[in-house]
């Protein structure tokens, strides 16, 4: 079966299908997939990734990148659908799935992403993918059960077709509030954009609609917003809100008071919606002590925004319920003793009461969003990341160029992987610098990266959120929530940590609280580290300053190292991967940073790719010794010794010998010339 699915993903490949790894069993995508929407992978990628693991599924890129647009046709009813609609379906190529069929078309840009086009009938076009035979999932396979030449339909039926499509279980406009109907009617403005989509998302969330429909509903609200909100900021929305549970425990006031959309974060802030109202209530940081829950309260509403708090709060105490309950009935005019009486009764379950037991072998993942990338490797969504390095190595600058390329999709530090999004925000908190440096450093970069039109990018064409900051982290944890919200931030920026923390760097409880706080966010962080004085000498390499527990709570850690010649306008840098929680270390990147005019009014920094295997430097060591080796091998001809490899790369002999054997047979053979007994090594 192995060598069948890997047959079979380079066969469609050889149609000119785009083709994913999926995960074994499964429809998820094993890797990020969106840069495959514009290109092939490569065969030799394909065959790599068969080879690492036999039993990837295969899917397919829908659209036309591969030339094809699929109808997912879902079970009996899906095919009572289309037996009913007013239009025959053509004699193209059908696969049976383990739950009904696919109906492949040659692509056609009318027919719409999507689903709940008919009842139980899907559209997979741009965007979409499918899992294509012979994979298996759940233990069924998919099967061609009709092998025709796919074709061209020639005509989209209506409801298939763009804006024309039924929305699956959406009630009519007439029957919705009319806050719902003036909000997907018109749109709001900025500075409202990101609520009333997180409070159209918590409505429509709280009615059990699947997400793809949410999705549906929300990209057409975005379109009417000043300025549309990109698909990416909706998505980011829709996966926040679909972690909320729907609250089924009564209230005395049911039928006045709708059920609440409750949801507690990794760091346990608790958040208690109330969608339909438009009130929204956190409860930040909560610790029990003895007969008390403290936490700290903030209420904020659609119609004025952050209304009270935050405040010391106990959700166990009466007196301070009431004093919250006067406070908000000034402000607006509520039934907040209902309200608050709610929120509490959820905050203290939600600390109180144990979690079930789980049986793993019937689990069902969340979102598939929460263990995949925004820059794979580098930054994974939803988590942090720390970077650190020596003084004046140019972190700043690195993640300046990181944060450049997430708000705009460009690709401006050669060697990362694509970026997967584009018009988000960026977070920058910066305790090191002020305004005019970050301004001066986003305009130095950007002279150099082209723009589309052929022209250059300026400061104005970047997303990037600075806020100059005097006080810890965990002090302005409310503040940047909100802007995190307010403006669909994708990537927070700490610049630096030594100055961004309250405690001391090598105390267990700093990195606690800290990370509390970065998890609370719910987007991937980029933390800006330097080195400690002490390096980590057995495995070469510096160590980030602080204790252990900064290392251990980073989901990702990168080394920044540098190498500089006096006089050179240049910096070789090796960003390398220290720490990959969960996933495979990513390799070493090389970069070569120029900095030019540097002293005038116009000062430009670029950065273009280096080998760091070529470098006769330090940097060569930050790769592996062994594909080192093969670098040195492959200009070789004749071979070379052990000890010659040893001097060629300024390394240990025995550490040499053991890679050698390690790639004995499949990288490298040795061969012994018996006129001297010489013994030398050449590429395999």
């Amino acid at each position: 079966m192995a060598n069948e699915l890997r047959n079979a993903a380079t066969e469609y490949h050889r149609k000119g299908y785009s083709v994913i790894p999926l995960k074994p069993n499964s429809k998820e995508p094993a890797i990020s997939w969106t840069d495959y929407q514009k290109r092939l992978m490569s065969l030799a990628d394909i065959t790599a990734y068969w080879i690492e693991n036999p039993d990837y599924n295969v899917g397919i890129i829908t659209g036309k990148i591969s030339g094809i647009s699929v109808i997912d046709i879902d079970g009996d009813d899906g095919v009572e659908s289309i037996r009913n609609a007013p239009f025959t379906m053509p004699q193209t190529k059908v696969v049976k799935t383990p739950n009904g069929y696919h109906h492949y078309l040659k692509y056609d840009n009318r027919f719409a992403q999507g689903a709940g086009k008919l009842d139980h009938v899907d559209i997979r076009n741009d965007g979409g993918y499918v899992v294509a035979p012979p994979s298996i999932v759940d233990g069924v396979g998919y099967t061609v059960s009709r092998d025709k030449e796919v074709l061209d339909w020639g005509i989209v039926p209506e409801p298939f077709t763009k804006g024309n499509g039924r929305v699956h279980d959406l009630e009519p406009s007439a029957s919705l509030v009319p806050w719902v109907t003036s909000a997907l009617e018109n749109g709001v403005s900025e500075g409202e954009r990101n609520f009333m989509a997180t409070r159209l998302a918590g409505y429509f969330h709280s009615r059990n609609l699947p997400n793809d429909i949410i999705t549906q509903v929300l990209t057409g609200f975005g379109s009417k917003c000043t300025p549309p909100l990109s698909e990416r900021e909706i998505s980011t929305v829709i996966d926040s809100v679909s972690r909320y549970i729907i609250n089924e425990s009564r209230a005395f006031a049911d039928g006045e008071i709708p059920k609440p959309l409750v949801k507690v974060s990794p760091s346990q802030d608790i958040v208690v919606m109330w969608a339909d109202n438009g009130i929204t209530v956190h409860l930040d940081q909560p610790s029990k002590e003895r007969e008390r829950i403290r936490c700290r309260l903030t209420v904020n509403t659609s119609s004025n925004g952050f209304l009270y708090g935050p405040v010391s709060f106990d959700l166990l105490s009466g007196t301070k319920r009431l004093e919250a309950e006067r406070a908000l009935k000034k402000r607006q005019d509520e039934d907040w003793g209902t309200i608050l009486e709610y929120a509490c009764r959820l905050g203290v379950s939600a600390l109180e009461t144990p979690s079930d037991f789980i049986n793993m072998s019937t689990y069902q993942k969340g979102n598939a969003n929460a263990n995949t990338w925004l820059i794979e490797g580098l930054l994974a969504k939803n988590k942090p990341t720390l970077l650190y390095a020596d003084g004046g190595t140019g972190k700043s600058y690195l993640a300046l160029s990181v944060a450049m390329s997430i708000t705009q999709g460009v690709e401006i530090l050669p060697g990362l992987p694509p970026v997967d999004a584009s018009g988000g925000a960026v977070l920058y908190l910066d305790w090191e610098a002020d305004g005019d440096d970050l301004a001066d450093r986003i305009e130095a970069i950007a002279r150099t990266v082209p723009a589309p039109d052929g022209e250059t990018w300026t400061r104005e064409d970047f997303n990037i959120e600075y806020l100059r900051c005097t006080v810890p982290l965990v002090h302005m944890q409310e503040k940047i929530k909100q802007k995190v919200q307010d403006a669909g931030v994708q990537l927070v920026i700490i610049d630096s940590l030594h100055r961004s923390i309250d405690g001391d760097l090598n105390d267990s409880e700093t990195p606690r609280k800290f990370f509390q706080v970065l998890r609370a966010l719910e987007v991937p962080s980029l933390i800006i580290s330097h080195t400690s004085k002490n390096p980590d000498v057995e495995n070469d390499r510096a160590r980030p300053f602080g204790s252990a527990y900064w290392w251990n709570e980073a989901r990702s850690v990168w080394e920044l190292r540098k190498e500089q010649s006096a006089g050179d306008e240049y910096v070789d840098l090796a960003l390398i991967n220290r720490k990959s929680n969960n996933w495979n270390i990513a390799e070493p990147i090389g970069l070569r940073m120029r900095s030019e005019d540097m002293k005038s009014d116009q000062p430009k920094v670029s950065y273009e790719p280096i080998t760091l295997a070529s470098q006769n430097n330090s940097l060569a060591k930050a790769i592996p010794v062994k594909a080192r080796i093969m670098g040195l091998l492959n200009g070789h001809i004749g071979g070379l010794t052990v000890k010659e490899i040893a001097d060629e790369l300024n390394e240990q002999m025995d550490t040499v010998r053991q890679a050698l054997r390690r790639g004995a047979g499949s990288n490298f053979i040795q061969e012994v010339d018996q006129s001297n007994n010489t013994k030398t090594w050449k590429l395999n």
